[in-house]
């Protein structure tokens, strides 16, 4: 009888359970009205729709380059970067523009210099030189020869990119580079001392 009394005790709750839960099952279902039993079923749908505009360019210029330390100072000397190689002067670009894009650099500033009249004097004898090149576009246009400022502010430009160079990767600015040399040209307005100039590389979509 103990056996039977636990059986019987566990099947009250099996039918409790049964008959709580089935009127929510029955409440979910959407039937279409018939009393066929058959489901009936709507939806409507909408579209997300955008429009792009323009197109992106990319620059990284390279790293700080030093021209020369305890340089002798001898009015009619050059100094210049052509020995600081290994690709440490390299300029990178890319862009999905399809007119393509202009390179160009400025002289932003020469905030460091002992030259008797400043960075006006010191601005015309630094000049700047596309040694080499690279492009997954066909390029116009080139720095020929050595390109000079002649005022603060002054941009030359370095080359032009004739359509888009994108690779396919935005993580990776690797379109075109631009191999760049530097020097500057010492006269009797020098003084002894440290000299920086600041350059600006941007690109500009044509």
């Amino acid at each position: 009888m103990q056996k039977l009394g636990k059986l019987f005790g566990i099947f009250l709750l099996a039918l409790v359970l049964t008959l709580n839960f089935s009127p929510l099952s029955f409440a979910a279902t959407n039937t279409d009205g018939n009393g066929d039993g058959q489901v009936s079923v709507t939806d409507s749908s909408a579209e997300v729709t955008w429009s792009l505009q323009g197109c992106w360019v990319a620059i990284e210029a390279h790293e700080d380059v030093n021209l020369a330390t305890d340089f002798i100072l001898t009015p009619g000397a050059t100094i210049d970067s052509t020995d600081v190689g290994g690709g440490q002067k390299r300029v990178h670009t890319e862009s999905t523009c399809p007119g393509g894009y202009t390179v160009s650099v400025t002289a932003n500033s020469f905030p460091q210099n002992p030259a008797v009249d400043g960075p006006n004097s010191a601005i015309e004898d630094f000049d700047v030189n596309l040694s080499n090149y690279s492009s997954n576009s066909t390029v116009s246009g080139l720095l020929s020869g050595w390109g000079d400022f002649n005022d603060i502010g002054d941009s030359i430009d370095v080359g032009t990119v004739d359509s888009s160079d994108f690779r396919g990767n935005m993580n990776n600015i690797n379109g075109s580079w631009w191999e760049m040399n530097y020097r500057y040209n010492l006269d009797g307005d020098d003084r002894a001392g440290d000299y920086r100039v600041e350059l600006d590389y941007t690109v500009t979509s044509n």
